[in-house]
């Protein structure tokens, strides 16, 4: 992982930014908006989630990183 500040950026995340930056998508979730999706996914265990994508796919990244293996997103 990146480290942003004392935040870290999980390496799927660095992956997309990578590639939002490469196409000029200037609307991404910012790190600390990730972190607190993150944080909320964690507190859940096996939880299901839904994600209404509307970008790249970075807050997707994010919560795909506070994901347990018995959690389910749905997109």
């Amino acid at each position: 992982m990146s480290n942003l500040g004392n935040i870290e950026l999980p390496e799927i995340v660095q992956k997309i930014l990578a590639k939002t930056e490469d196409i000029g998508f200037p609307m991404v979730s910012e790190p600390l908006v990730g972190s607190l999706l993150r944080t909320f996914v964690t507190s859940k265990a096996s939880g299901h989630f839904l994600e209404l994508g509307t970008g790249t796919g970075v807050a997707t990244g994010w919560i795909l990183d506070g994901m347990d293996a018995q959690s389910k997103l749905i997109m």
